[in-house]
């Protein structure tokens, strides 16, 4: 069992494309851990997939499924629970 503080708010997994050399995800193929920034990006891990119309699939520590949003496919970290002034308010990666 996992122990965390807020688990209804806490990211466990999610879909992932693995990083370019060039710093943008490889959309042909996925990766198993992703890091929770994208000043964080190299080719040995991945980044939130944004493969269902521009939503993100995430499963919560609690066990709940949400498809969430973000402006661009390409760059999740600039909105919706993947951004920074989000993630100081209300960190999902934190445990």
């Amino acid at each position: 069992m996992i122990s965390s503080k807020n688990p209804s708010r806490k990211l466990w997994f999610t879909d992932s494309w693995r990083n370019g050399s060039n710093g943008i995800p490889d959309t042909k193929y996925g990766f198993y851990t992703i890091r929770d920034s994208s000043s964080q990006r190299d080719i040995y891990s991945g980044s939130p997939a944004a493969r269902h119309s521009s939503t993100v699939q995430v499963v919560f520590v609690d066990g709940h499924v949400k498809a969430e949003k973000v402006d661009n496919y390409l760059q999740p970290f600039n909105s919706g629970i993947f951004a920074p002034d989000h993630q100081q308010e209300n960190n999902v990666w934190e445990r």
